[in-house]
């Protein structure tokens, strides 16, 4: 289906997961979109992510965010996650890397909580939801019962994928990190890819197919979708637009006019990579050899 109508799906006050390697394949079409149809009070759940997330709180469109890094890596802090944190504007609950990916393997695997040892002996436990102190029933040992990352849709960014829903990672690739498991905790899925391909392409290479149908509730066909990020294997991160985001983030009324030009003031995502400088620029951002 369409971006519009994939997002249409989704609604103010619902939570939501976001997948993406990092600043790498971020579903920033999808973003996008959410931010046009002006969706707010959302509780995200995204373990690692750079724009993504910070224009959404940007935006207003967050409520709660639970992490485990949001932040803009080699271009500073993540200013609008930051700003808001800090001005208490947003719920904030920040995971460990292990903790959190336990919380997303109980809600795919259907389980009400998942044993884990990573927060003994730190204090952060006492700061976070859904964590209890239990002892295991064999051999008496303290441990951490932490709950299912469960939300109510959940987007990430591929590479293609069939009309079916089966989406396939390339052999070569830098990462996968988190959006395997993130995909199978979904409840309802939604995947932007690089490029719609046949039925048939996906049979020929099954080994090649990262995400089945049955996991996923729509597929968009969404190129240049993880942009201004790079998407591994096919094409670099914009590093000027990178810094153009940076800087305006910085201060609320510049992110203000940021939004207004490449957001709200494009009617779509082909509109959008139009405004970023179209296939001209896009094209030098491309993987070769």
């Amino acid at each position: 289906m369409s971006i519009e109508q994939a997002v249409g799906m989704m609604s103010s006050g619902c939570s939501l997961a976001i997948g993406s390697s990092g600043g790498r394949r971020q579903p920033m079409a999808l973003i996008h979109q959410i931010i046009r149809n002006r969706l707010t009070d959302l509780h995200v759940v995204a373990p690692s992510s750079r724009v993504s997330v910070d224009i959404l709180i940007g935006a207003g469109c967050v409520r709660r965010v639970e992490f485990m890094y949001i932040g803009m890596e080699r271009y500073g802090l993540a200013p609008n996650f930051r700003r808001a944190a800090q001005e208490g504007r947003i719920e904030t609950q920040d995971w460990s890397e292990s903790s959190i990916i336990n919380r997303l393997r109980a809600a795919a695997y259907g389980l009400p909580f998942m044993p884990s040892t990573a927060l003994l002996g730190t204090s952060m436990a006492e700061h976070l939801d859904g964590i209890r102190e239990i002892s295991c029933p064999f051999t008496g040992q303290k441990l951490h019962a932490v709950s299912p990352a469960t939300t109510g849709f959940t987007i990430v960014h591929g590479y293609t994928g069939d009309a079916y829903g089966n989406v396939q990672w390339p052999a070569i690739r830098d990462t996968d990190h988190l959006d395997r498991e993130i995909a199978q905790a979904a409840t309802n899925l939604i995947v932007s890819v690089e490029k719609i391909v046949s039925h048939e392409t996906v049979q020929r290479n099954p080994w090649a197919t990262w995400i089945p149908g049955q996991w996923v509730k729509a597929i968009v066909e969404a190129p240049f979708g993880a942009h201004p990020g790079p998407c591994d294997g096919l094409y670099e991160g914009d590093d000027d637009h990178m810094r153009l985001y940076a800087e305006s983030a910085r201060d609320p009324a510049e992110f203000e006019e940021y939004l207004d030009e490449y957001v709200y003031g494009t009617r779509d995502h082909w509109e959008y990579l139009e405004r970023v400088g179209g296939l001209r620029k896009l094209w030098q951002l491309r993987v070769t050899g």
